[in-house]
């Protein structure tokens, strides 16, 4: 978010998540991951000189459910989109801004227990 001001809000976070999957046939998966992050947030703005001033930085901590679909192109690859909602726990009370927010996941799946499998069977049967 950008204002007339030249002070803009940045919002950077790292989540780690555990995907349970609900629903598996052959070509289908759906799954509900559960998605916990921590990062930062702040106010950016450049001073009359073009030099970059950071105010307000603190730490934020948020929860995203969301569920999901994937598609098996192949035994290894497939290909998925979600979608959820991102729910700040704990927000930076130095800034105004506040980032809850519908959330867009799209990502390729590469099955390595698939490929583990594919690889050592053919070994063992050897």
């Amino acid at each position: 978010l950008v204002n007339n001001k030249g002070i803009s809000s940045r919002f950077n976070y790292i989540t780690y998540f555990i995907d349970y999957v609900f629903y598996k046939r052959k070509k289908w998966e759906f799954s509900v991951p559960i998605q916990v992050g921590f990062g930062l947030s702040q106010y950016d703005y450049r001073d009359a000189n073009g030099e970059r001033h950071t105010i307000g930085q603190s730490g934020i901590l948020l929860y995203e459910p969301a569920i999901f679909g994937t598609y098996k192109l192949t035994k290894w690859f497939g290909f998925g989109m979600g979608a959820g909602f991102r729910i700040m726990l704990v927000n930076n009370k130095g800034i105004s801004s506040r980032f809850n927010s519908p959330i867009y996941i799209f990502k390729i799946k590469i099955f390595f227990g698939e490929i583990y499998r594919s690889v050592f069977r053919k070994k063992d049967e050897k």
